[in-house]
């Protein structure tokens, strides 16, 4: 039998006593504090997501909850310049999916850069207000994500029993897409990313600016697809061209063919 060899820094080190247990106290690290905060509403929120995407009532709930959020911050906004009764509104483009062709529920929204003054007789006179600054938007995303837990939308129990349907295999991509492509607003102007919400408004457009309002409302209303972005590859698989911030990408998918029973002739 070999002899045991005992390596020490120092002699006797190998049967010394060991010092007392200390905690590694992992609750006071920024990773900890971080999840803590963040996790469940984050989860909460994607939830909510897949939840609009299958009630069409949930949606509109939404929708509701964040115009009235915009809506109050713009009469807000004109009583600071002496207005009693400002009204303002917009119109709304309902997407149901993002530019990867992924099921994400979010609004294309027109607003107004100012509001209407019924106060005097006459026609309604139009009062512009300042553009909105990024601590304006981080208060209404907080304002809407408040207003949304109030309301009980933040449950989403329903999707525990989803059936394994188109809707759950579409949730499913867009989790693993979310992981791998995060959102985009984070470091944008004029925008906010709370809790696994986000809203941006860096976009404005002159009032005599008419051809840009019709980029703007060609955006708000586009397709799924857009077909300058499809082609066929080389081995028979649809291309999909994902433009985006840095370098293209592309996704493929199986082209749907027909099939019939017998022999081929």
């Amino acid at each position: 039998m070999d002899p045991v060899e005992t390596w020490e820094r120092s002699h006797g080190a190998a049967c010394a006593p060991l010092g007392g247990y200390r905690r590694r106290e992992p609750e006071r690290t920024l990773l900890h504090a971080v999840v803590r905060e963040r996790l469940e509403p984050f989860l909460a929120a994607a939830r909510l997501r897949f939840l609009a995407a299958r009630d069409p009532k949930v949606a509109s709930r939404l929708l509701d909850l964040f115009t009235r959020a915009v809506f109050a911050w713009q009469r807000r906004s004109a009583r600071r310049l002496g207005m009693a009764n400002p009204r303002t509104g917009g119109v709304t483009a309902v997407q149901r999916f993002g530019g990867a062709v992924n099921l994400n529920v979010h609004f294309h929204t027109l607003f107004p850069d100012g509001v209407f003054d019924l106060s005097v007789p006459g026609p309604a006179r139009f009062v512009p207000l300042r553009p909105p600054r990024d601590h304006d938007v981080e208060l209404i995303l907080r304002t809407v994500i408040r207003k949304v837990a109030r309301h009980g939308l933040l449950g989403g129990d329903e999707l525990d029993s989803a059936d394994d349907d188109a809707f759950a295999a579409l949730q499913a991509a867009e989790v693993d897409r979310r992981l791998r492509f995060p959102d985009p607003f984070k470091h944008a102007r004029r925008a906010a990313y709370l809790d696994g919400f986000s809203l941006h408004a860096g976009v404005g457009i002159h009032a005599n600016d008419r051809d840009g309002l019709e980029r703007l409302c060609r955006y708000a209303l586009r397709p799924p697809l857009a077909l300058s972005r499809l082609s066929a590859g080389p081995d028979g698989r649809l291309v999909y061209r994902i433009g985006g911030r840095g370098a293209d990408r592309s996704c493929s998918c199986s082209r749907p063919t027909s099939s019939s029973r017998g022999s081929r002739r």
